[in-house]
């Protein structure tokens, strides 16, 4: 099969949603088949050389979204193929290492920052300009601890993935954390900084092929996942009291991490609440 010139056909530019501009335009085909009796599905799938509906193209970024084929009454082997290109629906970008292969499996996310989550946090010092430690004048912790709440963002993507693994695998990806640090683009995402949930998955064939197409969204906390814990309580190991300075009245003591009171800072305690998983899975590059 040949594909002829690509000759331009319209284009337009309109106002989207908030500030953006939405660019659409066409692109026109010659399409010359083997023979007169290739059919449609044939010409729109396994042409080499036509654009891949669902894959970005051009400086722009356009997404192509959709190919239309019609055969010449009067040639039958000749296709004459309308391609239609439209910005704000990026969801797949060519593969750098294989720009033209039709799997979607080879295709990479496109990444984009849409949503925020909420996470409440014990804060252990406040933003004054020479920053003070959460305690009373005692220099003791607060029987209820100073709470923030941050909001961190969050960013989607979708991806195409191999339609022999089972939605028990799929599943079990939601609510982790990433066990090694991932290089999205030029930014560096640290250990367990990263929180990933699946939002929507469904098995089909696309461009021909089966898949799963699976929509996912991570959550970046800088400060990791991890929850942290000043080591204060009423008791040592062993179970004697803690008491003060002057041995008079028990208090909720400082402890060094081992059960030991201390009348110095407390230890932080570091627990691992979200379960760890290797992010190698998405295809950034």
């Amino acid at each position: 099969m040949i594909v002829g010139e690509m000759r331009e056909g319209q284009g337009s530019v309109k106002k989207g949603s908030g500030v953006t501009l939405t660019y659409s335009s066409t692109y026109n085909f010659l399409v010359v088949t083997d023979d007169k009796y290739t059919d449609r599905e044939t010409v729109l799938f396994n042409t080499p050389g036509l654009p891949i509906v669902g894959v970005v193209y051009g400086y722009i970024q356009a997404v192509c979204t959709g190919i239309d084929a019609k055969r010449r009454k009067d040639e039958p082997t000749y296709w004459d193929v309308t391609c239609t290109f439209e910005t704000g629906k990026e969801e797949q970008q060519q593969n750098p290492s294989d720009p033209d292969s039709p799997d979607p499996l080879t295709w990479l996310p496109v990444f984009s920052v849409d949503s925020f989550e909420t996470r409440d946090r014990v804060l252990k010092t406040d933003f004054s300009p020479s920053p003070k430690k959460c305690v009373n004048s005692a220099n003791t912790p607060f029987s209820d601890p100073l709470v923030v709440t941050d909001t961190l963002c969050s960013f989607s993507f979708t991806q195409f993935e191999n339609a022999s693994q089972t939605l028990k695998t799929i599943m079990a990806r939601n609510d982790c954390v990433n066990t090694a640090s991932l290089t999205v683009g030029i930014d560096v995402y640290a250990a367990r900084t990263l929180k990933i949930n699946v939002t929507k998955a469904e098995k089909g064939y696309f461009m021909g092929a089966a898949a799963w197409r699976i929509e996912y969204r991570c959550t970046y906390d800088p400060g990791t996942w991890d929850e942290d814990r000043l080591d204060v309580g009423p008791v040592v190991t062993g179970g004697e009291s803690c008491v003060d300075l002057k041995n008079k009245f028990k208090i909720i003591g400082n402890l060094n991490g081992s059960g030991v009171q201390t009348y110095g800072d407390p230890a932080t305690l570091t627990f691992r609440t979200k379960r760890q998983l290797d992010f190698s899975f998405i295809r950034t590059a």
